[in-house]
């Protein structure tokens, strides 16, 4: 047990029944054994290219073998080892290769050249050429909040129950790609496995202790050693099968929320410190390995122009826009007189992607944290009490001017395109729901907004019924905008879409279904679960079809 454990080897008098029935050793021990040391994943996808990701174990000279039908073809890569926990991305076809088929299935796998292991296979599927190729329904994927550990280091009963049905869901719906929509891993959840107080977890990097107290402390560790617990942490979060399994054939599209660096980061102005700053950088740096490196532009000339650190982004899919938000990773960094949890650039990116983006049929906007669900006094108050929880939501006072350019730039678009759909996206607050968000005056287009959470993480029910109060009252208030510089003044009524169990706290993955209806577009929400007695999903949740 000494040299064997997951963890790493302990000293030997930790191994006596005593210390056992004090530390959590055996627990940390039966967590961190969870750990994928392989993995393959499908970033994002062209016409007629794609992007693939991988984890080896051995560092090396690999080869992609991509496949239609009796064709294959292959490209040799080589992983270097150092930072990056082995990770590497591949754009296919390289400056000199022929191009992909839109619309066309391919088969995938990467071979390890020097002992032909397999680091993983998979499939992708391309995307259409133009509007005009765009199937007549398309299908998305939509989930956050992947926590399914108990604090005995096992995956709970719950979270086993919804990965087991995952699979089926995207296939049996034909999802075109997944939308991660944040914390797709947790660094400090479950609590006695926190990368902020484990002292196990903390071993496994040689990080010195504090000099006073002689204990771990993470926020001691450089940059490059907190990036190294943040890969880890990723191994163990993705470990399971389905997970494997959804990266490995769908384009995923991830967004950051909290949870990929600490609980409500940005909220806490240490946050903003030198107590975390090699935290953010570390936890920054792992994002990057494991989900960023899959979807940003690989070369700064292709990339809409961003400030440093900040992981927005937009891809198109046929009639259909995507615009992925940073709300997360620059919070604090402004003054404290001007604190917004997005930066100028990237409100002045969305309204450039409007603008190129006005004649698809349906735009989607990602916003890790719900932009519409507690009402702001509520909001204010609450932060007085917890302002972890309540400084995150967009009502909130410090938040709503950051909210009020983003919904008057929203309003001013659909004025302009009364025609094109446009729903945001989220997730964060463990329960599923659907809101419409009636503008008055002008042309009258409706606002939509879907929220699926949690795919695995789960709260205790007196949690639930304060979260579901909190999403009620949003109900009996308007959402109002004050005129900026990116539109004028906005009111909108909200509702609860009909269709179900809305909200709904089980656990749960979202469908957004786009319909082709002549000249427009009409979209879908569904909510789907696993069946209380029987090993298949359910639909909870259906909204009738959303013009």
């Amino acid at each position: 047990l000494t040299t064997k454990l997951s963890i790493g080897p302990v000293r030997i008098e930790e191994l006596t029944r005593d210390a056992l029935c004090k530390t959590p050793l055996l627990r940390t021990a039966r967590f961190a054994s969870h750990i994928v040391k392989n993995m393959v994943g499908v970033g994002i996808t062209g016409p007629d290219s794609v992007r693939l990701w991988m984890r080896t174990e051995v560092p090396g000279v690999h080869e992609l073998q991509i496949q239609k039908g009796s064709g294959a073809k292959s490209v040799t890569l080589t992983i270097p080892g150092g930072p990056g926990d082995n990770t590497a991305v591949v754009q296919y076809p390289g400056p000199a290769g022929p191009p992909l088929e839109p619309l066309t299935k391919y088969t995938y796998r990467i071979i390890r050249t020097a002992d032909r292991t397999s680091v993983g296979a998979g499939s992708f599927e391309t995307s259409p050429a133009g509007d005009g190729d765009t199937p007549q329904k398309v299908v998305i994927g939509l989930w956050s909040c992947h926590q399914p550990f108990t604090p005995r280091g096992k995956i709970s009963t719950e979270a086993a129950r919804m990965l087991s049905v995952l699979p089926r869901i995207l296939r049996d719906n034909d999802v075109k790609f997944v939308l991660p929509c944040g914390d797709q891993m947790y660094a400090d959840s479950p609590g006695v496995f926190s990368l902020f107080s484990n002292p196990y977890l903390l071993s496994q990097i040689p990080c010195p202790p504090d000099p006073k107290t002689q204990k771990k402390d993470i926020r001691l560790c450089s940059p490059q050693h907190v990036r190294q617990l943040y890969d880890l942490r990723y191994r163990m979060f993705w470990s399971m099968p389905a997970i494997q399994d959804m990266y490995a054939n769908y384009p995923c599209y991830p967004t950051m929320d909290d949870h990929e660096i600490k609980d409500s980061w940005g909220n806490d102005p240490k946050h903003a410190g030198d107590d975390y700053k090699n935290v953010k950088k570390g936890a920054l740096d792992a994002y990057r390995d494991y989900q960023a490196s899959s979807v940003l532009p690989m070369r700064s000339a292709l990339a809409m122009r961003k400030p440093p650190g900040s992981f927005h982004y937009s891809f198109g899919y046929g009639n259909i826009g995507v615009f992925v938000m940073d709300i997360r990773s620059q919070r604090y960094n402004l003054s404290p007189r001007d604190r917004k949890i997005l930066s100028r650039t990237q409100l002045d990116d969305l309204q450039r992607f409007l603008h190129n983006n006005r004649d698809k049929k349906v735009l989607l906007i990602v916003s890790s944290v719900p932009v519409v669900f507690v009402p702001g006094g509520l909001a204010d108050v609450g932060a007085k009490l917890k302002p972890s929880t309540f400084l995150d939501h967009w009502s909130h006072s410090s938040n709503r001017p950051a909210r009020d350019e983003l919904l008057s730039l929203l309003h001013a678009h659909q004025q302009a395109h009364p025609n094109q759909r446009i729903a945001i996206l989220s997730g964060d607050v463990h329960i599923g729901n659907a809101y419409g968000i009636h503008w008055r005056g002008g042309n009258k287009p409706r606002l939509y907004q879907f929220t699926s959470s949690a795919l695995t993480a789960r709260e205790s029910r007196m949690d639930y019924f304060k979260i579901g109060v909190g999403q009620e009252l949003a109900t009996w208030t308007t959402v109002d905008c004050r005129p900026t510089s990116f539109g004028g003044p906005c009111s909108g009524r909200i509702n609860h879409l009909p269709g179900g169990k809305n909200p709904f706290t089980g656990p749960n993955i979202g469908l957004i279904e786009v319909q082709r209806d002549g000249d427009v577009s009409n979209l879908k929400f569904k909510l789907i679960g696993y069946h209380p007695t029987e090993d298949r999903p359910v639909t909870y949740f259906e909204s009738g079809w959303l013009g």
